[in-house]
Parts: C-alpha cells; sequence; structure tokens
C-alpha cells in the first residue's frame, strides 16, 4: 500500500489508498495539535495570506463536485481499512505515519464514521502518545493523562482494548500515582493475559516504593502480588518473582525503623531462606542472606551477621554490586566490635572494608554509606584531614541522588555530630566546626534545634580564641625586650601586625555567623513554644553581634529582646546596648538616637541602681558633645560624680571622671582640667592602664597652656611677693608638664616602632606634638641649649618626615640660638627652616591640630627681624 505525503496518486480503485478515499486531502491538512504530545506550537497563518481564499473555496467546491461524481454514491467507506493500517503503523513503531494517518482521518470519522470506529480510533491515539512518550522519555504527566482520557472514552463507547493496551493504560495510571484505578484496570485483563497481572502489580508496588508509602499500605498488595504468581508456568520466572516479594517485604519490615524490626525481619528470612535453599546454594538467595546479615546487625548479633555476610558474599561474583554493600555491613560490625572473626585491629578492618567498598564499587547504591563508614574510621583514627574529605564527597554525592533512604541520610548527620561533639569537648572548635558544618547542606531550608545551638556555639568559641589570639600578637609585639631577645626583625613584626588584623578580622566573622545561628535558633524555640530557650538564645544572638560590631544586627536583636522580655533582669542592659549601638553608627541621626535612648532610660530609672543605668550617663554625655550640646554633657558628667549610689573608685566615676578632663581640655578650661585630670592619672587609685598616656598627654598640655594665663597675670602689677609665687608656680608647672610630656613619649614610641597600628591617630598625634611640646617648655624655662637638642630630636623622629609640624622644632632652634646670642648657628638653622617652609603650601597650616601656633610665629618673625638687622650692620661695616 503506498503512502501518500501529497495529493492522493490516480490509480485504479483497488490500489487507492483507504485514507486518501476517506479524505482526498494533502497530508498537511486538518492536523489537529491539541491531540498529540506535549511537544512544540501548532502552527499559525498570518490573514494577510489568504487573499486567494475565495478562489480556492471555488475551486475545493468544484473538486468536491468532481470527485462525488467520479465516486458511485453507494460506495462504502473504507474506515476499517484505514484503521487497520494505522495498527500496523503502530506495531511496525511507524509513530510519525500512525500520527499523520490519524490526523487525517479525523474529520471524516467525525462526519461519516460510526461510534465503533470513533472508539478505535482513541484507542489508537492512546496507543501512539504511550509509545511517543515512552521512545521520547519524557514521562510527562500530560501525556499520561491524555492516554488514560483516550482509553477511558474508547472504552464508555464500547471498544475493546487488546491486553497489551489494558498493561499500558494500568502503567499510565501508576504514573499518575492512581493505584487503585490501576488496580481495577488490571481485572479487564483475559484470563489467558493474567500472566501479565503480577508484571503490572510489581510495577504499582516499586512505583509506590519510590515516593515512600508506608509499609502497611504495601503489604496487601504484595500478598496480591505473590497470589498473582499462581498464574504463571514458567518454574525459574516464579522462582524470580517469589524471591522479589520476598526481598522486598523484608527490606520494608527493617526499612519501619522500629527496635524490633530486625527481630521481625530475622524471623521472617530465617522462614523463608529454605524455601529458596533446599536444591543447594545458589547466587540469587544472596540478597535475602544480606538481609538476614543485617538484620542480625540490627539485633547486635555481630557473630551471626558476620556469617551471613561471609556465606552471600561467596556465592558473589567480585564485580557484583551486592559486595558493596556487603562490605559496608562488613565495616559496621567491625565497628560494633563484632569481628572478633576476623583477625586484625577492628577499626583498621573496618576501614578496610569501606576502602574497598569505596574504591571497587563506586556506581553502586550503597557507594554513600561507603564514604559514610569510610570517613567515619578515618575520623575515629585521627586521619581528620582524609575524613572531611570523604564525608564531603558523600554529602556531594547526596545531593546528586534523587532518592536516599533516611537511614543513610540520618547516618551522616549522627556521625558528623558525634566528630563534631568529640572535638568540641576537647577544645579543638576548629576541628569541630568543620564537621558539623558539613550538616548544613543536609538540610534545605531550616535546620534543627540542636544543630544551630552547636553552630551557634561553636562559632561563638572560635569568636573568643580568634581574640584571644589577636590580643597575645598585639602584647608580642608591644614586648620589646622580648622582641629584642628573639632577634625580631622590622618583617616580624609585619607579619604580628598583619596576623592580629587577620585574627580580629576572622573574629569578627565568627561572632557574627554566631549571631546568625542563634537567631534561627531563637526563633525555631519560640515556634516550638519554648520561650525560656528563645529568649536566652536571642540573647546571646545580640552578645555575638556586638562583639562583632554589626551594629545594625544588635540593635534588631536588643530591640526584639527588650519588647518580648520586659520582664527579664536584663532588659535594662538591652535598652543600654541598643544606645550603645546607635553611638557606635556616629551619623548625627543615629547619635540622636543613642541620645533619647540614654535620656529614656535613666530618666525612668531614677530610682533604679542598675549597672545599665549607670552606665548611661558617660555615652550619654558623648552624645551630647557628638550634637555640639557641651553644656549638658557637663551636667550629665557632673550628676555622676555627685551622685549617692556611685563611688570614686568605680569604673563608671573613673569613666565620667575622664570623659570630664577631656571636656575641660577642649574647651580650654585647663585650670579645672589639671584638677580633674590629677584626680583621673593617681596611680593609688586607680593604678595603670591604656588611658594613662592619653590622661598624662592633656594633663602635660593643660599645665603648659596654662602658664600662658600665669604669663599674662605677671605683666600686670603686683607685689613681688605675689610675682614671686606667680613665677614659682610656673616654673612648677612647665617642669611637671615637661616630665610628663618625656613620660607619654616613653610608653608610646616604643609601640609605634614596634608596630605603628598598634597606636590610634589621636595617640600617634599625641606622641609627635610631646616630642615637641617637651622642648617648649624646656624652651619657656629658658633652658635653650637643652631645649635645642630636645627641638633636634624631635626634628629627627620619622613621624615627623615631611609633615607640617616640623617647622615647629625648626623654627624653635631657630630662636633659642638667637637667645643664646649665636646668631651664626640661628643664621644656619633658619635656612633650613626657610628650605622646608618653601616645600609646605599654605592651606597646611589651616589645621588645628598641628603644634605649631601664633607664639611660635611671632618669635620666629622676631628673631627674623634680628638676624636682619645684624645682616644691615655687617653690611655697613
Amino acid at each position: 500500500m503506498a503512502e501518500h505525503l501529497g495529493m492522493p496518486e490516480p490509480a485504479d480503485e483497488e490500489h487507492l489508498d483507504p485514507i486518501d478515499a476517506l479524505d482526498g486531502t494533502d497530508d498537511d491538512d486538518a492536523v489537529d495539535m491539541d491531540a498529540t504530545l506535549e511537544a512544540g506550537a501548532p502552527r499559525t497563518r498570518s490573514w494577510r495570506q489568504a487573499w486567494h481564499l475565495p478562489l480556492l473555496l471555488l475551486s475545493l467546491g468544484l473538486l468536491a463536485m468532481a470527485i462525488h461524481a467520479a465516486v458511485p454514491a453507494n460506495e462504502p467507506d473504507r474506515f476499517d481499512e484505514a484503521l487497520d493500517e494505522i495498527a500496523q503503523a503502530l506495531a511496525d513503531g511507524r509513530l510519525s505515519r500512525a500520527q499523520q494517518r490519524l490526523e487525517r482521518i479525523r474529520r471524516p470519522l467525525a462526519k461519516r464514521g460510526g461510534k465503533a470506529h470513533q472508539a478505535r480510533s482513541w484507542l489508537l491515539w492512546g496507543e501512539l502518545i504511550y509509545q511517543q512518550d515512552r521512545i521520547n522519555r519524557w514521562s510527562n504527566p500530560d501525556n499520561y493523562l491524555k492516554v488514560h482520557d483516550y482509553f477511558r472514552r474508547a472504552v464508555d463507547a464500547g471498544a475493546q482494548p487488546t491486553p497489551q493496551q489494558v498493561e499500558r493504560w494500568a502503567e499510565v495510571l501508576v504514573g499518575l500515582d492512581r493505584y487503585e484505578q490501576a488496580m481495577r484496570i488490571l481485572e479487564k485483563l483475559p484470563q489467558e493475559r493474567a500472566r501479565r497481572r503480577p508484571a503490572v502489580l510489581r510495577r504499582i508496588i516499586e512505583r509506590r516504593i519510590e515516593v515512600d508509602a508506608k509499609a502497611e499500605e504495601l503489604y496487601p498488595l504484595l500478598a496480591d502480588f505473590e497470589r498473582s504468581l499462581a498464574a504463571l508456568t514458567d518454574p525459574q520466572d516464579i522462582r524470580t518473582q517469589r524471591l522479589w516479594a520476598a526481598r522486598t517485604r523484608a527490606e520494608l519490615i527493617l526499612g519501619q525503623r522500629s527496635i524490633d524490626a530486625p527481630v521481625q525481619a530475622a524471623r521472617y528470612l530465617e522462614r523463608m531462606l529454605p524455601r529458596f535453599t533446599a536444591r543447594g546454594p545458589e547466587p540469587d538467595v544472596a540478597p535475602l542472606k544480606l538481609l538476614l546479615a543485617e538484620a542480625y546487625r540490627g539485633e547486635g548479633r555481630f557473630e551471626d551477621a558476620l556469617t551471613r555476610y561471609r556465606s552471600a558474599q561467596a556465592l558473589l561474583e567480585p564485580h557484583d554490586a551486592l559486595n558493596a554493600r556487603i562490605l559496608v555491613g562488613l565495616g559496621e560490625v567491625a565497628l560494633a566490635g563484632g569481628g572478633d572473626g576476623e583477625e586484625g585491629d577492628p577499626l583498621e578492618l573496618a576501614y578496610q572494608h569501606f576502602r574497598k567498598a569505596t574504591e571497587g564499587h563506586p556506581t553502586t547504591e550503597a557507594f554513600i554509606d561507603a564514604l559514610i563508614g569510610r570517613a567515619h574510621a578515618e575520623a575515629l583514627m585521627g586521619r581528620d584531614a582524609e575524613a572531611l574529605s570523604h564525608f564531603t564527597a558523600a554529602v556531594a554525592e547526596l545531593g546528586r541522588t534523587d532518592r536516599v533512604p533516611q537511614a543513610t541520610l540520618e547516618r551522616l548527620q549522627q556521625r558528623l555530630l558525634a566528630h563534631h561533639q568529640r572535638h568540641y569537648e576537647r577544645e579543638d572548635y576548629e576541628q569541630a566546626l568543620a564537621y558539623i558544618e558539613k550538616v548544613k547542606p543536609l538540610h534545605d531550608e531550616s535546620m534543627p534545634d540542636a544543630i544551630l545551638a552547636r553552630l551557634g556555639a561553636t562559632y561563638e568559641h572560635i569568636g573568643r580564641e580568634k581574640l584571644a589570639d589577636a590580643q597575645a600578637a598585639a602584647r608580642r609585639a608591644r614586648d620589646r625586650d622580648v622582641a629584642e631577645a628573639e632577634g625580631a626583625a622590622a618583617t616580624e613584626m609585619d607579619r604580628l601586625t598583619e596576623l592580629r588584623r587577620a585574627l580580629n578580622r576572622e573574629a569578627a566573622q565568627a561572632f557574627e555567623w554566631a549571631g546568625d545561628a542563634l537567631m534561627q535558633y531563637a526563633q525555631s524555640a519560640l515556634d516550638a513554644a519554648r520561650v525560656a530557650d528563645s529568649r536566652d538564645a536571642l540573647w546571646r544572638a545580640a552578645e555575638n553581634f556586638d562583639r562583632a560590631q554589626r551594629w545594625d544586627k544588635a540593635i534588631s536583636a536588643y530591640q526584639r529582646f527588650a519588647s518580648d522580655h520586659g520582664e527579664d533582669p536584663r532588659h535594662l542592659e538591652a535598652r543600654h546596648r541598643i544606645g550603645m549601638a546607635f553611638l557606635a553608627l556616629g551619623q548625627p541621626a543615629d547619635v540622636a538616637v543613642a541620645r533619647d535612648q540614654f535620656s529614656h532610660l535613666i530618666d525612668s530609672q531614677r530610682d533604679q541602681t542598675s549597672p545599665a543605668v549607670m552606665r548611661s550617663y558617660v555615652p550619654l554625655a558623648r552624645a551630647y558633645l557628638a550634637l555640639d550640646r557641651p553644656e549638658k554633657a557637663q551636667r550629665r558628667l557632673l550628676e555622676v560624680l555627685n551622685h549617692r549610689n556611685i563611688t570614686p573608685r568605680s569604673d563608671v566615676y573613673r569613666e565620667a571622671l575622664i570623659e570630664l578632663c577631656k571636656l575641660h581640655y577642649q574647651q580650654g578650661d585647663y585650670v579645672e582640667a589639671i584638677e580633674r585630670l590629677t584626680e583621673a592619672t593617681d596611680p593609688r587609685r586607680y593604678g595603670e592602664d591604656a588611658a594613662g598616656p592619653r590622661l598624662r598627654y592633656m594633663l602635660a598640655s593643660s599645665l603648659r597652656k596654662s602658664v600662658r594665663g600665669i604669663d599674662r597675670d605677671l605683666q600686670r602689677a603686683m607685689q613681688d611677693s605675689r610675682r614671686r609665687e606667680l613665677d614659682a608656680l610656673r616654673q612648677q608647672r612647665l617642669e611637671e608638664a615637661a616630665d610628663l610630656y618625656a613620660r607619654v613619649i616613653d610608653e608610646l614610641a616604643p609601640v609605634r616602632d614596634l608596630d605603628p597600628t598598634m597606636l590610634s591617630a589621636l595617640e600617634h598625634e599625641y606622641l609627635r606634638n610631646a616630642l615637641i611640646h617637651r622642648a617648649d617648655c624646656i624652651y619657656d624655662l629658658g633652658r635653650y641649649r637643652e631645649a635645642i637638642d630636645l627641638y633636634s630630636t624631635a626634628a629627627a623622629d620619622a613621624s615627623w618626615n615631611q609633615h607640617p609640624g616640623m617647622l615647629v622644632p625648626l623654627v624653635q632652634i631657630v630662636n633659642a640660638y638667637m637667645a643664646l646670642g649665636e646668631p651664626e648657628h640661628a643664621r644656619s638653622a633658619n635656612r633650613r627652616a626657610m628650605d622646608f617652609l618653601e616645600s609646605v603650601p599654605d592651606e597646611a597650616f589651616e589645621d588645628p591640630n598641628l603644634p605649631m601656633d601664633r607664639r611660635h610665629w611671632q618669635q620666629w618673625l622676631q628673631s627674623n627681624d634680628q638676624l636682619s638687622q645684624l645682616r644691615r650692620r655687617e653690611a655697613q661695616r
């Protein structure tokens, strides 16, 4: 029979294509793409291409009249012959041909076909879509629905599907998870096709296992499957199917994970195995022996398990995939201490079994279990790097596997957590973290509370360790004696500096991650109505964000704590820390929020002596200073110093005292600053601390600058006794200031020389200025020769290299030589000062922090005038 792709060929009636005889259209006509597979889109035509439609319709009309005249009126439709041809094309696998013919016959069938013909075409449509889906491996549920719909419509119309079509119908219903419908469809199989029932039932059971159906739902299906085996006639086929049923039932029993599941599975297998071994050992019973070994292992009967594993292994070829599962089982038995039947160290034996499984069977289902076992053994052997590598590989394999047994997931997680705990208890937190981090990919979105809590605690410990290491590196860099004793070079100091910076960064990151984990734990605990756990986790999260200096996250956590746990004693501390975090952000709007936070906390808790309230006064004063409200800052600081519940020896008192010292110093109230700073630097009260050099610098500067007021007083008329008194006070303050500047230099210079980053920008400024102002004090005392030496030391200091402030010592050397009456030396020093001045732009001297003030300029101008007068007199001689 010819296949026509275009118009029908002229031929004798007996050779005419039955489909062409039914519809004389091109193969391209009357194509209904909605009835085909879900693949591609229907073709469309533009209306602008249809200008010739009237002429075409007229032609088709004339053609139809000619065909009608040519075909006898009593010629019967040839639908049976056409449908037979389509059925044959499907049987031959010529699916394109079958689809083409079905599309062409659709319209004639709708017009002239009978109900039986239409029903049969629907069966063929269902058959076509089923075969196309299978060939293309689409497994598209939409296609399954179409197959089911065509078969259902055909049967409703009276068609009788073939046994093969019934099986396929049941199969697509299984693919749609419509198991009860599939079972009812199977009942339509005729008795002679009953041998096909076990195959479809098996497919249903396998499909339901794939979607994790419960064991109790599958036992009845297994029983039905086992009864259906009576229709089979081939003994080997019956044995194969019975073995599959026994294996499946045993796996379902073991998979229930109940305490007595291994006992139940063992009893079942002990009854079943003799049925299959009556004629002697055969390889096909190896899976059942393996399952019995696993059941014995689950019972704790390790010697029996070992025997059964060996028995199963003896039935298999070395390359058999089941060997991987046996090797894993042997490894687990050895780990459990049940490998007495094998010689050697149990841990080493376990490792060797797992290693053989991973290296010899990488494509088997047991590969992941083998990786987990190998990693576990390596970790127990202290080979953490290898263990982590294989745990990582196991996690990666899990990510590539569509369906993983829950037992495997749990085993992997339990072992990772066990090794985390082992290292955590040893305070080896880095290694502990390495293990628990492997657990994270096993959970898509939310991790269990226990893991979140462990993560938070581990990150927190690591943060503390990193911080302690950074502080140790700082101490080492400061310790000049140790550095010199060990011959530490500049490169070593650079290394320590970079190490300290890196450790501080790592500490901050660890604290932030700890906070993130604890925040998740807090929310999870709250969802589970564990309010106390949630509250404590929330507080710890906020503290860790605080340590990480993640002020935004800290604010959010503390605000939530203060809002949700107002009854907790820590809620006042939370409010204080909210203010501190806003103050740390430093922007005016944030500082204003901090001010309001502290003010409200203090004013609302007037009767409270809570440390959080007491510690809020000083940061409130700092907020006022940042907002340019010094009078309010001073009032708050004085409240602390005069508070009846705050003693002078307390940290809060000293902090307020220091802040008040700074305030007086910045406002130029040097007499009050001297009094407060003298108290703040009293070692008998407060000892020595890191703030000492800065406070001593401010005290030294207050003493030196207060002399200007004394100098102004000395210009007035007064009694000699008062003048002598002021002269003595002036000398005392300058000498005391010079001594304090010298002490500041001795404290800060060694730190700077070893590691400049150990000093803040303010401390660098204090050190540079102290070098000059010490010399200024000696100069003002009239000890010019000594002052020149000190100015020279200051000018030679590396920190002044190309710094505008270096002009001060250069100029003062000129002034000192002039005061000594040594103009030649002054002239030489002046040239050096003038050369340096020309190298510095004018705007550089606008910096208010430069140590050069008007007095220095005025003295230099006076010296220059004197030098000029000397040059003129010398020229006149």
